[in-house]
């Protein structure tokens, strides 16, 4: 098992872009360990969000009425690496203290204080 924490500034969004970006950092990971040779075909992947929104546009069709080039740019990486990849969307409960969506959140935060920091 291997996991990995990474970020990338996206710059001025809502909530949407940002959960729907952390979404696309994770298979990019993924796509790049495919590259690479860090990530096996035919391996699993998982990826957790506290998103409904996000994940209901990626596996059930809903609409995203917002930042559609990044959704669809997310729908189309996730469609490719499951070509060689097993990777599964997990849905779960915000702000409920679950440790690892609490740091991811703290870190969204975090970025969000350094982007409005550096425009002003």
């Amino acid at each position: 098992e291997r996991y990995v924490a990474t970020s990338t500034p996206l710059g001025m969004g809502d909530n949407n872009k940002g959960e729907m970006g952390a979404i696309l950092e994770a298979l990019r990971t993924v796509a790049e360990g495919l590259e690479v040779g860090t990530v096996a075909a035919g391996s699993s992947g998982i990826c957790f969000s506290d998103s409904a929104i996000c994940l209901g546009f990626l596996e059930k069709g809903w609409a995203f009425p917002t930042w559609t080039e990044l959704a669809h740019a997310t729908r189309g990486l996730l469609r490719k690496v499951r070509r060689r990849v097993k990777f599964r969307l997990y849905w779960l409960r915000g702000h409920a203290g679950i440790p690892g969506n609490e740091a991811a959140d703290e870190a969204a935060k975090q970025g969000a204080r350094e982007a409005r920091a550096s425009l002003g």
